[in-house]
């Protein structure tokens, strides 16, 4: 037999839109932070195991030095070690792509 428990519900006009915006910004970091670590990633030519391992350490640079300017100079650093030739300009770029998109996701529900 199924329960029927009656869930209750917050009335929205209780709910504060930057609570929900700060409890989630987080998911959203970590999600543009695994997004651009695959962005980049794939530009050195990783894959697999290498591939992941990068996304993490890009993860892991987010959460010790969180900022965009961290992550920028992270993955520019990681670019010139590899001989991969773009700009900061365009790792910003990157860096915003990747946090729409994760924002985006964010807000699809199912």
């Amino acid at each position: 037999m199924l329960n029927h428990k009656k869930e209750t519900m917050l009335p929205i006009q209780t709910i504060d839109p930057q609570e929900i915006e700060a409890s989630t910004d987080g998911c959203v970091n970590a999600r543009r932070d695994y997004i651009l670590g695959l962005w980049a990633g794939h530009k050195m030519g990783l894959h697999g195991d290498e591939l992941q391992l990068y996304v993490r350490d890009v993860l892991y640079t987010d959460r010790v030095t969180p900022g965009t300017d961290p992550m920028i100079n992270k993955v520019a650093q990681d670019f010139s070690s590899c001989g991969v030739a773009l700009a900061n300009n365009q790792i910003r770029v990157a860096f915003q792509n990747a946090e729409r998109t994760a924002r985006t996701e964010m807000m699809v529900t199912d």
